[in-house]
Order: structure tokens, then C-alpha cells, then sequence
């Protein structure tokens, strides 16, 4: 829509790297959400937590300002949510990186599979939990 739109003119190779990125980090930014709903086992108010949530991760994706303009420190933490990688692997692409840009994607992957390690595990243990108290809801 965006090519459509400001004119762009690309190649068929860049399309490809720029919907397979795309799904990529839609996947990750899915596997952080399960993640973050799963603590909704353990809190009334899973609404605020998801609204956090999702504030941090767009605040240090870096879609709206560079990551290296964040305090230092911070921009550490967007290594390790999901989106920034994802959202400097576009900007490679865009800019005709696209194999370097694909090879950075492979750092969303990792991500994603780390926070859906991360849900499964933490949803076993609050089974686990409310199996042992003999209740459904944690709260």
C-alpha cells in the first residue's frame, strides 16, 4: 500500500523479503502477546498489563524514533522484546541490504521461539499450581 501510495518502485526479491519480515515479526509479536496473556491467570487486570505491554514494545521497537536515541541501557532492552529486529531488518531491506536484512530476521525468530518457550512453561507451572490449590484461577 505504501509503494502504492508514496510511489516506490521495487523489485519482486524485496516484496518477498518485506512480507517474509513481516510475517516474522507478526508471529513473534504473537508468541510476546501469549506470553504477557498468560499472566492473566495470575492478575484481575489483565487490560493494564497488556496495554503496558504493548506500549513497551512499540516505544523500543524503534518504528517511531532510532533505538540508539534511547538512554543507555535501554537500548539494550529492545534486543530482547520482539518487533525491533524485525523493524531493522525492513530498513535494510528497504534500503537494498536484503540478504543482511533476512539474516538479521533470523534474530525475530529466535525471540519468538524464546517467548513461546517462555508462555509454555509458565502455563504448565500455573497448571501445575492450580492442580495443587484445587483451583482454576490463581487470583
Amino acid at each position: 500500500l505504501a509503494a502504492i501510495i508514496f510511489d516506490f518502485r521495487f523489485t519482486v526479491n524485496i516484496y518477498a523479503a518485506l512480507l517474509f519480515i513481516s510475517i516474522l515479526g507478526t508471529i513473534s509479536v504473537s508468541t510476546f502477546g501469549i506470553f504477557i496473556s498468560s499472566f492473566g491467570l495470575l492478575t484481575r487486570d489483565i487490560n493494564m498489563l497488556l496495554s503496558i505491554a504493548e506500549s513497551v514494545v512499540f516505544l523500543f521497537s524503534g518504528a517511531n524514533f532510532p533505538v540508539k536515541r534511547l538512554p543507555f541501557g535501554l537500548n539494550y532492552v529492545s534486543q530482547i522484546l520482539p518487533l525491533s529486529h524485525a523493524v531493522s531488518a525492513i530498513r535494510l531491506v528497504v534500503n537494498g541490504n536484503i540478504w543482511y536484512g533476512l539474516s538479521l530476521s533470523c534474530m525475530e525468530i529466535a525471540i519468538g521461539l524464546i517467548y513461546f518457550t517462555l508462555s509454555i512453561l509458565l502455563i504448565r507451572f500455573l497448571e501445575r499450581q492450580a492442580r495443587t490449590r484445587g483451583n482454576s484461577d490463581l487470583y
